[in-house]
């Protein structure tokens, strides 16, 4: 199922728009295979921008796997019924604070598939009723169903990036 999208804050429209399909489990398990590109990418890359003031491959995966955390830990505190209203985060402070560019390549592919896989299990644990489940972050409503499809359509989004601007595929 997909969520209504009077479940969340429009901010978010876009990011949902790019999923595809009705099973937020199923285009979760995809991200494996939509990032299996990025083990073809030289590690000579790894610190490539396509243009100046813009991140580099390795600060664009690491965005990925830091937003990914973020809104799991968002996901698990609504699943659990915590109406406490959560705060933003700054993905520029953490962008500059990650230390990404010393990192390798594929030790950032590796940290993706872990959080993924940690991802896919988390929203396995929550049946429909918590799927829809809700609370408020950095001042926006969203459903725990509705982070699902965040967290793909936000990968899709900077995957694409990546392909047409840093490879030019």
């Amino acid at each position: 199922m997909r969520p209504k999208k009077d479940t969340f804050d429009s901010y978010f429209h876009g990011y949902v728009d790019l999923v595809p399909s009705e099973n937020h489990l199923d285009e979760l398990k995809l991200g494996f295979e939509r990032i299996k590109f990025l083990s073809d990418i030289p590690e000579s890359m790894k610190n490539y921008s396509y243009d100046h003031g813009k991140w580099t491959i390795n600060e664009l995966l690491q965005h990925i796997i830091d937003t990914e955390l973020v809104f799991n830990y968002r996901a698990l505190r609504f699943s659990r019924a915590d109406q406490t209203s959560l705060p933003g985060y700054d993905h520029e402070a953490y962008a500059i604070n990650t230390n990404a560019n010393e990192k390798e390549l594929k030790d950032l592919v590796e940290l993706f598939m872990v959080q993924r896989a940690f991802t896919l299990q988390l929203f396995k644990g929550f049946d429909s009723k918590v799927l829809n489940y809700s609370g408020e972050a950095n001042g926006k409503q969203l459903t725990v169903l509705s982070i699902a499809y965040l967290l793909v359509g936000h990968e899709i989004h900077h995957l694409s990036i990546l392909k047409e601007k840093y490879l030019k595929l």
